[in-house]
């Protein structure tokens, strides 16, 4: 789990809007589609992980997780929240018919 994370984190590209509360729509897409891509094309469990992450953290601060994981340095508390996110969203969805 931590692995695709991890990948799926790597595989967004930055864009060269400023760093700020909101997120660009190109992120999100770009987060869902990729999520979807290792998820088996699960986008409704992509959407629900990114909107998870989006309310935990700004845009700037995924920027300086996303630029840290290239470097090689991972923050195990953004692994362990993207692990329990994604078990959340996976129960909420279940639950949805």
């Amino acid at each position: 789990m931590k692995l695709l994370i991890a990948v799926l984190l790597l595989s967004i590209p930055f864009l060269s809007c400023g760093p700020g509360k909101a997120y660009p729509d190109k992120v999100k897409q770009n987060f869902i589609n990729s999520c979807a891509a290792k998820a088996n094309g699960n986008t409704a469990l992509c959407e629900c992980l990114f909107e998870k992450v989006r309310e935990r953290y700004s845009y700037a601060e995924f920027i300086t997780l996303e630029n840290d994981m290239k470097k090689g340095i991972q923050s195990q508390a953004f692994m362990n929240y993207m692990d329990s996110a994604t078990r959340s969203c996976i129960i909420e969805k279940r639950g949805k018919p």
